[in-house]
């Protein structure tokens, strides 16, 4: 629905207690993320997991920080064996 649309048909008492419904029982992609999440920790729980959580199946979509040159030396050198 557009938004000029949606400003006509509800006030903004309404649209405050969708805000407030929506951070009591949360609507849309971060409520589907939790429920596969809760279903992937069943499933992993149930054939042998150690007690996986709930939290640690939750996807991350944060942007990993740049690696820099000295990242990548020390990566390297970790792969070379010690004599």
């Amino acid at each position: 629905m557009p938004v000029r649309q949606l400003q006509r048909q509800i006030n903004s008492r309404e649209f405050a207690e969708w805000v407030a419904y929506a951070r009591i029982e949360p609507i849309g992609d971060k409520r589907g993320d939790f429920q596969a999440a809760s279903i992937a920790a069943a499933v992993k729980n149930s054939i042998g997991g150690n007690d996986v959580s709930v939290n640690s199946q939750l996807l991350n979509f944060e942007k990993p920080r740049q690696q820099t040159a000295q990242d990548m030396r020390s990566l390297i050198l970790q792969t070379i064996p010690k004599e």
